[in-house]
């Protein structure tokens, strides 16, 4: 959906598909105002490919804010998308989200097969 950089140099919100789902990734730097307004463009863009679909928030590096959680959780509930959890890609950062009550994904287990 959105380019990791657009014309002027800011990083974007990025929204994409994994094993566990589809997942917005907030980039680390731009204010509430320009993730909310990236956001709501990527989604007006995207036309009615996610409606009734759940996403994932991934604050990656950026500290988790309940204001920023709601103000996305209600663009995405416009678009009749439903906001499965939100994670982040610190220890810290997921331990203030689990403290809000959100579940976090179980980290997959890299374990090596003994043969």
């Amino acid at each position: 959906m959105a380019d990791d950089q657009q014309g002027f140099g800011r990083a974007r919100v990025q929204i994409r598909g994994t094993r566990d789902g589809m997942v917005i990734q907030l980039p680390d730097g731009p204010d509430s105002l320009d993730l909310i307004q990236d956001l709501q463009d990527d989604l007006r863009n995207a036309g009615s490919f996610f409606q009734r679909g759940e996403l994932v928030i991934d604050f990656g590096d950026r500290q988790p804010d309940l204001e920023e959680i709601s103000a996305l959780d209600a663009i995405l509930r416009e678009r009749g998308i439903r906001l499965k959890t939100v994670t982040a890609g610190t220890v810290e950062g997921r331990n203030i989200l689990q403290g809000w009550g959100f579940r976090q994904p179980r980290p997959r287990s890299h374990s090596a097969r003994i043969n």
